[in-house]
Protein backbone atom coordinates (compact mmCIF):
# COMPACT_ATOMS: atom_id res chain seq x y z
CA UNK A 1 0.00 0.00 0.00
CA UNK A 2 3.28 2.29 0.22
CA UNK A 3 2.95 3.16 -3.42
CA UNK A 4 -0.68 3.92 -3.43
CA UNK A 5 -0.21 6.50 -0.75
CA UNK A 6 3.22 7.91 -2.20
CA UNK A 7 0.76 8.43 -5.46
CA UNK A 8 -1.72 10.12 -3.32
CA UNK A 9 1.20 11.97 -2.13
CA UNK A 10 2.42 13.18 -5.91
CA UNK A 11 -1.13 14.34 -6.77
CA UNK A 12 -1.49 16.74 -3.64
CA UNK A 13 2.02 18.05 -4.59
CA UNK A 14 1.18 18.76 -7.84
CA UNK A 15 -2.18 20.08 -6.68
CA UNK A 16 -0.28 22.51 -4.35
CA UNK A 17 2.12 23.95 -7.16
CA UNK A 18 -0.43 24.05 -9.46
CA UNK A 19 -2.24 27.01 -6.65
CA UNK A 20 0.85 29.01 -7.61
CA UNK A 21 -1.08 30.58 -10.09
CA UNK A 22 -3.64 31.79 -7.94
CA UNK A 23 -2.41 34.39 -5.80
CA UNK A 24 -3.70 33.59 -2.65
CA UNK A 25 -2.49 30.12 -2.26
CA UNK A 26 0.99 32.20 -3.31
CA UNK A 27 2.51 30.75 -0.01
CA UNK A 28 0.64 27.76 0.12
CA UNK A 29 3.62 25.23 -1.76
CA UNK A 30 5.69 25.48 1.73
CA UNK A 31 3.33 22.52 2.94
CA UNK A 32 5.08 19.29 1.32
CA UNK A 33 4.27 15.38 1.83
CA UNK A 34 7.77 14.60 3.29
CA UNK A 35 6.98 11.73 5.48
CA UNK A 36 5.73 8.16 4.38
CA UNK A 37 2.78 6.66 6.23
CA UNK A 38 1.69 2.68 5.36
CA UNK A 39 -1.57 1.05 6.40
CA UNK A 40 -1.20 -0.14 9.88
CA UNK A 41 1.42 2.23 11.22
CA UNK A 42 -0.85 2.76 14.37
CA UNK A 43 -1.68 -0.41 16.21
CA UNK A 44 -5.11 2.03 17.47
CA UNK A 45 -6.24 3.51 13.85
CA UNK A 46 -8.79 1.39 12.67
CA UNK A 47 -7.56 1.84 8.83
CA UNK A 48 -11.69 1.75 7.51
CA UNK A 49 -12.71 4.77 9.87
CA UNK A 50 -13.60 7.71 8.15
CA UNK A 51 -10.00 9.36 9.47
CA UNK A 52 -7.84 5.88 8.27
CA UNK A 53 -5.77 5.03 5.57
CA UNK A 54 -8.79 3.72 3.12
CA UNK A 55 -11.22 6.78 3.61
CA UNK A 56 -10.34 9.79 4.25
CA UNK A 57 -6.62 9.44 5.27
CA UNK A 58 -6.42 12.42 7.19
CA UNK A 59 -3.95 10.76 9.88
CA UNK A 60 -1.94 9.90 7.27
CA UNK A 61 -1.96 12.60 5.56
CA UNK A 62 -1.63 14.83 8.60
CA UNK A 63 1.18 12.75 9.62
CA UNK A 64 2.78 13.41 5.60
CA UNK A 65 2.62 16.91 6.19
CA UNK A 66 4.89 16.71 9.23
CA UNK A 67 2.36 18.67 11.27
CA UNK A 68 0.90 15.37 13.67
CA UNK A 69 2.61 12.42 14.90
CA UNK A 70 1.94 9.81 17.15
CA UNK A 71 1.38 10.15 20.80
CA UNK A 72 3.87 6.62 20.64
CA UNK A 73 6.06 5.18 18.27
CA UNK A 74 3.03 2.56 17.23
CA UNK A 75 -0.08 4.78 18.39
CA UNK A 76 -2.02 7.98 17.23
CA UNK A 77 -4.44 7.88 19.84
CA UNK A 78 -7.38 8.99 17.33
CA UNK A 79 -9.77 9.57 20.25
CA UNK A 80 -7.94 11.25 22.73
CA UNK A 81 -8.43 15.13 23.22
CA UNK A 82 -6.36 17.73 21.68
CA UNK A 83 -5.15 19.90 24.55
CA UNK A 84 -5.02 23.88 24.21
CA UNK A 85 -1.34 23.89 24.24
CA UNK A 86 -1.04 20.81 21.52
CA UNK A 87 -3.10 23.03 18.83
CA UNK A 88 -1.81 26.29 19.71
CA UNK A 89 1.64 24.23 18.86
CA UNK A 90 -0.07 22.90 15.78
CA UNK A 91 -1.45 26.27 14.15
CA UNK A 92 2.42 27.87 15.11
CA UNK A 93 3.90 25.48 12.97
CA UNK A 94 1.37 25.84 10.18
CA UNK A 95 2.10 29.59 10.22
CA UNK A 96 5.87 29.00 10.56
CA UNK A 97 5.72 26.64 7.60
CA UNK A 98 3.86 28.88 5.67
CA UNK A 99 5.73 31.81 5.96
CA UNK A 100 9.21 29.58 5.87
CA UNK A 101 10.55 30.13 8.82
CA UNK A 102 12.73 27.66 9.59
CA UNK A 103 14.08 28.42 13.17
CA UNK A 104 10.85 29.83 14.84
CA UNK A 105 11.28 28.35 17.61
CA UNK A 106 14.05 28.55 20.14
CA UNK A 107 14.18 26.05 22.98
CA UNK A 108 12.03 27.48 25.86
CA UNK A 109 10.79 26.19 29.50
CA UNK A 110 7.54 25.05 29.07
CA UNK A 111 8.45 23.23 25.99
CA UNK A 112 4.98 24.99 24.39
CA UNK A 113 5.91 28.84 25.54
CA UNK A 114 8.36 29.28 22.29
CA UNK A 115 4.69 28.08 20.16
CA UNK A 116 2.89 30.17 22.48
CA UNK A 117 5.11 33.72 21.92
CA UNK A 118 5.56 32.81 18.28
CA UNK A 119 1.05 32.70 17.93
CA UNK A 120 1.01 35.89 20.24
CA UNK A 121 3.39 37.65 17.91
CA UNK A 122 1.52 36.61 14.59
CA UNK A 123 -1.62 36.89 15.85
CA UNK A 124 -2.60 33.84 16.14
CA UNK A 125 -4.12 34.42 19.70
CA UNK A 126 -3.85 37.29 21.85
CA UNK A 127 -2.11 36.97 25.12
CA UNK A 128 -2.69 35.05 27.98
CA UNK A 129 -5.50 32.96 25.85
CA UNK A 130 -4.35 29.89 27.24
CA UNK A 131 -2.49 31.02 30.10
CA UNK A 132 -3.02 28.30 32.93
CA UNK A 133 -5.30 26.18 30.74
CA UNK A 134 -2.43 24.95 28.98
CA UNK A 135 -2.96 21.23 29.52
CA UNK A 136 -6.81 21.30 29.32
CA UNK A 137 -8.44 20.13 26.52
CA UNK A 138 -9.53 22.26 24.19
CA UNK A 139 -13.03 22.98 23.70
CA UNK A 140 -14.28 23.13 19.79
CA UNK A 141 -15.21 26.96 20.06
CA UNK A 142 -11.40 27.45 21.04
CA UNK A 143 -9.66 25.32 18.71
CA UNK A 144 -12.31 27.18 15.75
CA UNK A 145 -10.55 30.70 16.90
CA UNK A 146 -6.91 29.18 17.10
CA UNK A 147 -7.17 27.60 13.55
CA UNK A 148 -9.11 30.30 12.11
CA UNK A 149 -5.86 32.46 12.35
CA UNK A 150 -3.24 30.29 11.77
CA UNK A 151 -2.64 31.56 8.22
CA UNK A 152 -3.36 34.99 6.70
CA UNK A 153 -7.00 36.28 6.13
CA UNK A 154 -6.76 35.76 1.88
CA UNK A 155 -6.02 31.72 2.96
CA UNK A 156 -9.66 30.87 3.78
CA UNK A 157 -11.49 31.39 0.24
CA UNK A 158 -14.92 31.58 0.59
CA UNK A 159 -16.31 28.01 -0.84
CA UNK A 160 -19.92 27.92 1.11
CA UNK A 161 -22.46 30.43 2.40
CA UNK A 162 -23.01 29.40 5.77
CA UNK A 163 -24.44 32.78 8.35
CA UNK A 164 -26.31 30.69 11.08
CA UNK A 165 -25.37 27.04 12.86
CA UNK A 166 -28.37 24.99 15.05
CA UNK A 167 -25.93 26.19 18.41
CA UNK A 168 -24.11 28.98 16.76
CA UNK A 169 -25.28 32.10 16.47
CA UNK A 170 -24.55 36.18 16.66
CA UNK A 171 -24.25 35.65 20.62
CA UNK A 172 -22.10 32.72 20.36
CA UNK A 173 -17.97 32.92 21.70
CA UNK A 174 -15.96 33.23 18.37
CA UNK A 175 -19.41 32.29 15.99
CA UNK A 176 -17.00 34.71 13.78
CA UNK A 177 -13.98 31.89 13.52
CA UNK A 178 -16.43 29.26 13.73
CA UNK A 179 -18.21 30.47 10.45
CA UNK A 180 -15.64 31.68 8.83
CA UNK A 181 -13.71 28.08 8.90
CA UNK A 182 -17.42 26.51 7.62
CA UNK A 183 -17.51 28.67 4.50
CA UNK A 184 -13.64 28.20 3.90
CA UNK A 185 -14.93 24.42 3.74
CA UNK A 186 -12.85 23.11 6.82
CA UNK A 187 -15.64 23.13 9.12
CA UNK A 188 -18.57 20.77 8.05
CA UNK A 189 -20.69 20.28 11.10
CA UNK A 190 -21.44 17.25 13.07
CA UNK A 191 -24.93 16.73 11.03
CA UNK A 192 -26.57 17.51 8.08
CA UNK A 193 -27.67 20.95 9.59
CA UNK A 194 -23.87 21.57 10.32
CA UNK A 195 -24.50 21.06 14.84
CA UNK A 196 -20.70 22.43 15.88
CA UNK A 197 -21.23 20.97 19.63
CA UNK A 198 -19.16 24.38 20.80
CA UNK A 199 -18.03 23.20 24.08
CA UNK A 200 -17.18 20.05 23.67
CA UNK A 201 -13.46 18.70 23.27
CA UNK A 202 -12.11 17.93 19.79
CA UNK A 203 -10.40 14.57 19.59
CA UNK A 204 -7.25 14.30 17.26
CA UNK A 205 -8.45 12.58 14.71
CA UNK A 206 -11.06 15.03 13.88
CA UNK A 207 -7.70 17.83 14.79
CA UNK A 208 -6.16 16.02 12.18
CA UNK A 209 -9.18 16.71 9.72
CA UNK A 210 -8.99 20.35 9.82
CA UNK A 211 -5.13 20.50 9.74
CA UNK A 212 -4.95 18.75 6.59
CA UNK A 213 -8.05 21.31 4.66
CA UNK A 214 -6.07 24.28 6.02
CA UNK A 215 -2.90 23.39 4.99
CA UNK A 216 -3.80 22.06 1.34
CA UNK A 217 -6.69 23.62 0.14
CA UNK A 218 -7.88 21.13 -2.46
CA UNK A 219 -8.98 19.29 0.25
CA UNK A 220 -11.42 21.83 1.38
CA UNK A 221 -14.95 20.96 1.17
CA UNK A 222 -17.96 22.61 -0.68
CA UNK A 223 -21.13 21.97 1.12
CA UNK A 224 -24.87 22.75 1.39
CA UNK A 225 -26.45 22.71 5.07
CA UNK A 226 -30.34 21.68 5.85
CA UNK A 227 -31.81 24.66 7.38
CA UNK A 228 -32.51 23.75 11.19
CA UNK A 229 -35.89 25.62 11.30
CA UNK A 230 -37.17 22.59 8.87
CA UNK A 231 -36.46 20.17 11.58
CA UNK A 232 -39.66 18.95 12.49
CA UNK A 233 -40.63 20.09 16.19
CA UNK A 234 -40.78 17.41 18.64
CA UNK A 235 -44.21 16.17 19.60
CA UNK A 236 -46.41 17.82 22.11
CA UNK A 237 -45.44 15.73 25.14
CA UNK A 238 -47.91 13.84 26.95
CA UNK A 239 -49.46 14.36 30.34
CA UNK A 240 -48.09 11.28 33.07
CA UNK A 241 -49.28 11.78 36.64
CA UNK A 242 -45.77 12.39 38.62
CA UNK A 243 -43.61 9.59 39.63
CA UNK A 244 -43.64 8.84 43.48
CA UNK A 245 -40.03 8.73 44.80
CA UNK A 246 -39.22 5.84 46.71
CA UNK A 247 -39.89 6.62 50.53
CA UNK A 248 -35.69 6.52 51.36
CA UNK A 249 -33.88 6.81 48.15
CA UNK A 250 -30.38 5.42 48.38
CA UNK A 251 -28.34 9.01 48.79
CA UNK A 252 -26.13 9.53 44.83
CA UNK A 253 -22.42 7.99 45.57
CA UNK A 254 -20.06 10.55 45.84
CA UNK A 255 -18.00 11.39 42.57
CA UNK A 256 -14.23 10.72 42.99
CA UNK A 257 -11.82 13.39 43.90
CA UNK A 258 -9.43 14.41 41.35
CA UNK A 259 -5.85 14.45 42.00
CA UNK A 260 -3.78 16.82 40.09
CA UNK A 261 -5.51 19.45 38.37
CA UNK A 262 -4.68 19.45 35.12
CA UNK A 263 -4.88 15.42 34.86
CA UNK A 264 -7.53 13.07 35.40
CA UNK A 265 -6.92 10.29 37.77
CA UNK A 266 -7.40 7.87 34.42
CA UNK A 267 -4.50 9.91 32.97
CA UNK A 268 -2.62 9.28 35.75
CA UNK A 269 -3.32 5.94 36.58
CA UNK A 270 -2.40 5.19 32.27
CA UNK A 271 0.78 6.97 32.44
CA UNK A 272 1.66 5.19 35.33
CA UNK A 273 1.22 1.47 33.66
CA UNK A 274 2.80 2.68 30.37
CA UNK A 275 6.25 4.34 31.95
CA UNK A 276 6.74 1.93 34.92
CA UNK A 277 5.46 -1.42 33.19
CA UNK A 278 7.52 -0.45 30.07
CA UNK A 279 10.99 -0.16 29.00
CA UNK A 280 12.37 2.11 26.33
CA UNK A 281 15.36 -1.09 25.64
CA UNK A 282 15.76 -4.18 27.30
CA UNK A 283 13.61 -7.42 27.61
CA UNK A 284 10.02 -7.31 28.24
CA UNK A 285 8.78 -8.03 31.84
CA UNK A 286 5.54 -7.91 34.15
CA UNK A 287 6.78 -6.42 37.10
CA UNK A 288 7.74 -3.08 38.49
CA UNK A 289 11.21 -2.22 39.74
CA UNK A 290 12.07 -0.35 42.37
CA UNK A 291 15.10 0.91 45.08
CA UNK A 292 14.30 -0.33 48.54
CA UNK A 293 17.47 0.72 49.93
CA UNK A 294 19.47 4.14 50.54
CA UNK A 295 20.92 4.97 46.86
CA UNK A 296 24.51 6.88 47.20
CA UNK A 297 26.02 7.98 44.08
CA UNK A 298 28.87 9.23 42.85
CA UNK A 299 29.85 11.85 40.37
CA UNK A 300 32.85 11.23 37.70
CA UNK A 301 33.47 12.57 34.56
CA UNK A 302 33.19 16.80 33.54
CA UNK A 303 30.40 18.14 34.71
CA UNK A 304 30.16 21.99 34.07
CA UNK A 305 28.49 24.79 35.71
CA UNK A 306 24.91 24.01 37.26
CA UNK A 307 24.69 20.55 36.36
CA UNK A 308 25.88 19.71 40.54
CA UNK A 309 23.09 22.08 41.60
CA UNK A 310 20.30 20.65 39.42
CA UNK A 311 21.58 16.91 40.42
CA UNK A 312 21.09 18.45 44.44
CA UNK A 313 18.00 20.37 43.45
CA UNK A 314 16.55 16.57 42.25
CA UNK A 315 18.09 14.71 45.51
CA UNK A 316 16.49 17.24 47.80
CA UNK A 317 12.76 16.48 45.80
CA UNK A 318 13.12 13.06 46.03
CA UNK A 319 14.19 13.02 49.66
CA UNK A 320 10.74 14.42 50.29
CA UNK A 321 8.36 11.84 48.66
CA UNK A 322 6.57 9.43 51.45
CA UNK A 323 8.32 5.77 51.04
CA UNK A 324 11.24 6.53 48.89
CA UNK A 325 14.28 4.98 50.49
CA UNK A 326 16.77 8.08 50.50
CA UNK A 327 19.20 9.54 47.73
CA UNK A 328 22.75 11.07 49.07
CA UNK A 329 26.51 11.70 47.62
CA UNK A 330 28.52 8.47 49.06
CA UNK A 331 30.81 8.98 51.64
CA UNK A 332 33.05 6.38 49.95
CA UNK A 333 33.20 3.82 47.22
CA UNK A 334 32.37 1.14 48.68
CA UNK A 335 28.93 2.32 49.35
CA UNK A 336 28.15 3.58 45.92
CA UNK A 337 25.27 1.80 44.10
CA UNK A 338 24.30 4.52 41.67
CA UNK A 339 27.27 5.69 39.13
CA UNK A 340 26.72 8.88 37.42
CA UNK A 341 29.47 10.14 34.58
CA UNK A 342 29.45 13.18 32.65
CA UNK A 343 31.37 12.05 29.95
CA UNK A 344 31.30 12.17 25.55
CA UNK A 345 28.68 10.26 24.47
CA UNK A 346 30.85 8.51 22.24
CA UNK A 347 32.39 6.57 25.23
CA UNK A 348 28.97 5.65 26.48
CA UNK A 349 29.62 2.24 25.64
CA UNK A 350 32.97 1.70 28.00
CA UNK A 351 31.03 2.53 30.66
CA UNK A 352 27.60 0.08 29.63
CA UNK A 353 28.10 -1.49 26.75
CA UNK A 354 24.64 -1.74 25.40
CA UNK A 355 24.76 2.39 25.41
CA UNK A 356 25.80 2.45 21.47
CA UNK A 357 24.13 5.49 19.66
CA UNK A 358 23.28 9.32 19.66
CA UNK A 359 22.24 9.05 23.09
CA UNK A 360 22.59 12.54 25.31
CA UNK A 361 21.65 10.37 27.94
CA UNK A 362 21.39 7.20 29.03
CA UNK A 363 20.39 4.94 32.43
CA UNK A 364 20.38 0.85 33.52
CA UNK A 365 19.84 -0.74 35.86
CA UNK A 366 20.10 -4.18 37.84
CA UNK A 367 17.55 -5.31 39.89
CA UNK A 368 16.94 -8.61 42.09
CA UNK A 369 14.78 -10.66 44.03
CA UNK A 370 14.22 -8.40 47.49
CA UNK A 371 13.91 -10.34 51.17
CA UNK A 372 10.20 -11.68 49.82
CA UNK A 373 11.10 -12.63 46.91
CA UNK A 374 9.72 -10.31 44.97
CA UNK A 375 11.98 -9.91 41.60
CA UNK A 376 12.31 -5.98 40.84
CA UNK A 377 14.67 -4.60 43.86
CA UNK A 378 17.09 -1.87 42.14
CA UNK A 379 20.39 -2.76 43.18
CA UNK A 380 22.65 -0.49 41.21
CA UNK A 381 22.08 1.43 38.51
CA UNK A 382 24.78 3.92 36.04
CA UNK A 383 23.70 7.37 34.51
CA UNK A 384 25.39 8.41 31.59
CA UNK A 385 25.08 12.16 30.66
CA UNK A 386 26.75 13.28 27.54
CA UNK A 387 29.34 16.22 27.15
CA UNK A 388 27.83 17.53 24.13
CA UNK A 389 24.28 18.54 25.68
CA UNK A 390 24.37 22.07 24.07
CA UNK A 391 22.61 24.06 26.47
CA UNK A 392 21.66 24.61 30.61
CA UNK A 393 17.97 23.92 29.70
CA UNK A 394 18.38 21.06 27.94
CA UNK A 395 21.18 19.44 30.63
CA UNK A 396 18.76 20.32 33.09
CA UNK A 397 16.29 18.18 31.10
CA UNK A 398 18.42 14.98 30.22
CA UNK A 399 19.31 15.16 33.57
CA UNK A 400 16.30 14.89 35.49
CA UNK A 401 15.11 12.64 32.70
CA UNK A 402 18.13 9.90 33.33
CA UNK A 403 18.19 10.37 36.83
CA UNK A 404 14.35 9.68 37.80
CA UNK A 405 14.25 6.57 34.75
CA UNK A 406 17.43 5.14 36.73
CA UNK A 407 14.93 4.72 39.65
CA UNK A 408 12.74 2.23 37.01
CA UNK A 409 10.65 4.55 35.42
CA UNK A 410 12.52 3.05 32.09
CA UNK A 411 9.58 4.25 29.37
CA UNK A 412 9.96 7.81 27.31
CA UNK A 413 6.72 8.47 25.70
CA UNK A 414 4.41 10.04 23.59
CA UNK A 415 1.89 10.86 25.76
CA UNK A 416 2.88 14.72 27.33
CA UNK A 417 4.77 17.25 25.63
CA UNK A 418 5.70 18.25 28.96
CA UNK A 419 7.05 15.52 30.98
CA UNK A 420 10.55 15.14 31.04
CA UNK A 421 9.87 11.19 29.62
CA UNK A 422 8.37 12.86 26.92
CA UNK A 423 10.18 11.38 23.55
CA UNK A 424 10.67 14.20 20.81
CA UNK A 425 12.15 17.14 23.34
CA UNK A 426 14.24 17.71 25.93
CA UNK A 427 13.20 20.87 26.95
CA UNK A 428 11.17 20.26 29.48
CA UNK A 429 13.79 21.52 32.73
CA UNK A 430 12.18 20.86 35.64
CA UNK A 431 10.19 17.16 35.97
CA UNK A 432 6.24 18.32 35.46
CA UNK A 433 3.39 17.13 38.22
CA UNK A 434 2.84 14.09 36.45
CA UNK A 435 6.29 12.97 36.57
CA UNK A 436 6.68 13.73 40.47
CA UNK A 437 2.90 12.09 40.68
CA UNK A 438 4.34 8.78 38.83
CA UNK A 439 7.29 8.84 41.32
CA UNK A 440 4.91 9.04 44.32
CA UNK A 441 2.69 6.05 43.20
CA UNK A 442 5.99 3.78 42.38
CA UNK A 443 7.24 4.29 46.02
CA UNK A 444 4.41 4.69 47.94
CA UNK A 445 4.33 2.59 51.22
CA UNK A 446 1.52 0.67 49.08
CA UNK A 447 3.09 -0.13 46.55
CA UNK A 448 4.75 -3.78 46.37
CA UNK A 449 8.34 -4.11 45.41
CA UNK A 450 8.23 -6.49 41.96
CA UNK A 451 3.86 -6.44 41.74
CA UNK A 452 2.86 -7.84 38.54
CA UNK A 453 1.08 -5.52 36.18
CA UNK A 454 -2.43 -6.37 37.62
CA UNK A 455 -1.35 -6.35 40.85
CA UNK A 456 0.68 -2.96 40.34
CA UNK A 457 -2.48 -1.50 38.46
CA UNK A 458 -4.63 -1.99 41.30
CA UNK A 459 -2.61 -0.58 44.12
CA UNK A 460 -1.80 2.55 41.78
CA UNK A 461 -5.65 2.54 41.59
CA UNK A 462 -5.54 3.01 45.14
CA UNK A 463 -2.86 5.22 46.36
CA UNK A 464 -3.93 7.62 43.59
CA UNK A 465 -7.42 7.30 45.39
CA UNK A 466 -6.03 8.53 48.55
CA UNK A 467 -4.03 11.23 47.34
CA UNK A 468 -7.14 12.41 45.48
CA UNK A 469 -9.35 12.08 48.78
CA UNK A 470 -6.35 14.17 50.66
CA UNK A 471 -6.40 16.83 48.21
CA UNK A 472 -10.33 17.31 48.09
CA UNK A 473 -9.88 17.05 52.31
CA UNK A 474 -7.29 19.71 52.01
CA UNK A 475 -9.37 22.16 49.70
CA UNK A 476 -6.92 21.33 46.77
Amino acid sequence: MKIIRRLIAVLLTLALGAALCVSAFAAMENFSLSGEYEAGRFTDVDETKWYGYYKQGSVATAYELGLMSGNSATTFNPQGDLKLSEAVTVAARIRAVYEGDEDAFPKTSPWYKTYVDYAVEKGIIPEDFITGKETVAAMRCEMAYIFAHALPEEEYEKLNDVTILPDVDSTTIYAEEILKLYNAGILTGNDKYGTFRTTDSIKRSEASALICRIAVPDMRLEFELVPFESVEPDPEPIDEPEPVPDPDPEPEPEKPGQWLENYTNEEVLSYFMSVAYQSEYGGARDHNARWTSPIKYSVSGSPQEGDLETLKTLTDRLNEIEGFPGISEAENESEVNMEIYFVSMNDFSKYVSSARGNFWGYANIWWTNDENGNNGKITDTVVLLADEIPTRLERDSIIYEEVLQSLGLLQDTYDYYESVFYQDSNYQGEPAPIDWALIEILYSPRMITGASSAEGRALAEQIIAEKSANSLNNGG
